[in-house]
């Protein structure tokens, strides 16, 4: 089969991302999920976005979610760094 990875960019996306875990882990005596709400927040409306922006992806292999990851890029702190290092 063949592996891909795609940008989440729609509803049904961002619930298989934050449901990947439960899968992954549905046999594991310890796991403790987080709430699926608190992480829809987390990658939606969270006063985060106001400074800074996410994306998350999918792994897929075929039709399979096998893998998830999430880039953040804050802009606050770049150009936090990037004045102290003017100033230096």
């Amino acid at each position: 089969m063949m592996k891909k990875i795609v940008p989440v960019n729609s509803n049904k996306e961002l619930t298989a991302f934050i449901d990947f875990p439960h899968d992954l882990y549905e046999n594991e005596p310890n796991y403790v999920p987080e709430l699926f709400i608190a992480q829809k927040d987390l990658l939606t409306t969270h006063p985060f976005h106001k400074h800074s922006s996410l994306q998350a992806f999918l792994a897929y292999d075929g039709d399979k979610v096998v893998g998830r990851i999430a880039k953040r890029k804050g802009r606050r702190s770049k150009t936090y760094r990037t004045c102290k290092l003017l100033h230096k």
